[in-house]
């Protein structure tokens, strides 16, 4: 058996033993020069002398013998066509080796390659509305064509959305399950596997083979989601939930965060709002914002660094969201301003076409128009309309009017 082979098998073994964990894992894959198989070698006490174990630690390790579940896994690892990547192998993805407690061993599906790519995270919600579903494709698709991997845990709702549009747009993906990888959960995105590894994606967890889906492990797996990338989007969150999660992982890692906005009221759209108002993250309307932050990205595929806005150009109807409350209310303007002074305050800001239109539009109409009737209007988006509307009203060009209806300041 090779070296390699020797490391890998010992990985599996050190994880068996109750009191080593996954940061303790990584330390004596360091002190073993990423050759764990010395380990079970030694006596307790060289353990104990040349390692700094636990009496404890170091008998557990004497006398483990569970040789023949580890030589199992090794073996359903290669039935089901997987790789193993472990601690110290030329493979392993070097922003996820140096996250605090980096996974002992990693089991791949496709491309291994992928994971040593430059890529974002996009995570939400299980449960999305239709603003969350679609900003979802519109950042997958904003994206799209720059070299990235799109990275994301395979769930329901917005990782899954990002996922297959990804795959839409024949760009790479890398799912992180919370599972064996044998054990795909949810079981209706297994359809997607075949095209996500033929376009150059993987499948990875840091489950072995037959591990079920449990409810811990979707937790653990954020913060490989984040330690491969180099930054992470919050598409949609409320205050609790995986996105959370994994936003804190990405401040705990030093990863950039971004959070795409919500209205103030929407409860969907709490916990990227949240990460906002804690100066914990960036708010982002055009990937021109993700250039700003990440310059290598800009550069790296020869894209100007002069406005790049794009639009999602599905609008949608009825979308659920509105924009309630989408900055807070602000000091109303006095009665004596006049229509002219209205006009004149808003015609004479620098702003981009879109916004310029809102406000023709609430100016010609001079009564409040709701989200839809904008869009409708203007020929945008809910997301694009939506976005102007929260810098306008943070430059306190508008304001809103019971009913969800906006109106010119």
């Amino acid at each position: 058996m090779r070296k390699r082979e020797q490391h890998h098998r010992a990985l599996i073994s050190l994880m068996q033993i109750e009191g080593i964990g996954k940061h303790t894992a990584r330390n004596l894959s360091e002190q073993t020069d990423h050759n764990c198989s010395v380990l079970f070698e030694k006596s307790r006490d060289e353990l104990i002398e040349s390692l700094g174990l636990t009496t404890e630690l170091a008998q557990k390790i004497v006398d483990f013998d569970g040789w023949d579940h580890t030589d199992y896994i090794l073996d359903r690892t290669t039935q089901l066509n997987c790789t193993m990547i472990g601690l110290g192998d030329k493979e392993y993805p070097h922003r996820l080796y140096h996250i605090y407690d980096p996974p002992p061993l990693l089991w791949v599906h496709g491309n291994t390659e992928a994971l040593a790519m430059n890529g974002l995270a996009l995570v939400g919600t299980r449960n999305p509305s239709t603003y969350g579903r679609e900003m979802a494709q519109y950042w997958v698709e904003q994206l799209s064509g720059l070299g990235l991997t799109f990275i994301s845990g395979f769930a329901r709702g917005i990782d899954t959305i990002v996922h297959k549009t990804a795959i839409r747009h024949r760009e790479i993906t890398i799912a992180v399950l919370g599972s064996g990888i044998d054990r795909v959960y949810p079981s209706e995105n297994r359809s997607m596997i075949r095209r996500l590894i033929d376009l150059g994606g993987a499948l990875v967890t840091e489950y072995p083979p037959e591990s079920d889906p449990l409810s811990h492990h979707f937790p653990e797996r954020n913060r490989i989601v984040s330690g491969l990338s180099a930054g992470v989007i919050i598409i949609e969150s409320g205050l609790k939930g995986g996105s959370m999660i994994t936003a804190r992982c990405a401040n705990d890692e030093g990863r950039e965060l971004f959070v795409i906005p919500h209205a103030l009221t929407f409860e969907k759209g709490q916990g990227g709002n949240s990460i906002l108002k804690r100066g914990e993250g960036k708010l982002i309307q055009t990937r021109q914002d993700l250039f700003d932050e990440l310059p290598w990205l800009a550069s790296d595929v020869g894209v100007a660094s002069a406005g790049i806005a794009g639009s999602a150009g599905t609008g949608v109807a009825g979308a659920s969201t509105g924009v309630a409350g989408i900055a807070g209310s602000a000091a109303l303007v006095g009665a004596g301003d006049s229509a002219h002074s209205l006009r004149r305050r808003w015609e004479e800001c620098t702003m981009d076409e879109i916004s310029r239109m809102i406000c023709q539009c609430l100016s010609e109409v001079n009564k409040p128009m709701t989200l839809d009737h904008l869009s409708e209007v203007t020929g945008y988006s809910v997301h694009d309309v939506m976005i102007r509307l929260i810098s306008l009203e943070m430059d306190q060009l508008i304001e809103q009017r019971p009913g969800n209806r906006i109106k010119l300041r």
